[in-house]
């Protein structure tokens, strides 16, 4: 779990992304510093000039998707889940409308899993995702 200070928000600011899912499952350790050194791999390389839908995925991203998926094995982001960014990429690169419907309603392919279901979440929104995670590098 993160918290940056690069400015102050409040519950409820229409600024805070996704503010109804913010749910820290599983938070062990929680890391506090500013926001462009925690997030720097984020907007490094390949993925420091990204366009507007792409930026948006990321921002996106950040402010939920890490509180459950690490960025790498051992690195940033949340433990929940064991599909770190370079699995999810895999996904969003090679069967987008499988990540689309999957981030939709994860039971319908998964009855147990424990990732929460996105309805709120229009198709721009799900495609920023996509589109942000099909520009991370594949290693």
């Amino acid at each position: 779990y993160y918290i940056t200070y690069a400015k102050e928000l409040k519950q409820g600011d229409s600024e805070l992304l996704d503010p109804d899912n913010k749910r820290p499952y599983g938070v062990s350790k929680i890391t506090i510093g500013p926001y462009d050194e925690i997030f720097e791999k984020l907007y490094a390389g390949p993925l420091a000039t990204l366009d507007e839908t792409t930026s948006a995925g990321r921002e996106i991203f950040i402010h939920n998707c890490m509180s459950c998926h690490a960025w790498e094995q051992d690195g940033l982001g949340g433990r929940f889940s064991n599909r770190i960014v370079p699995i999810l990429s895999v996904h969003a690169q090679y069967n987008a409308e499988y990540f689309k419907n999957y981030v939709y309603e994860p039971s319908k392919f998964l009855p147990d899993v424990l990732m929460p279901a996105h309805p709120h979440y229009d198709d721009a929104k799900i495609e920023s995702i996509i589109r942000f995670l099909q520009a991370v590098p594949q290693k």
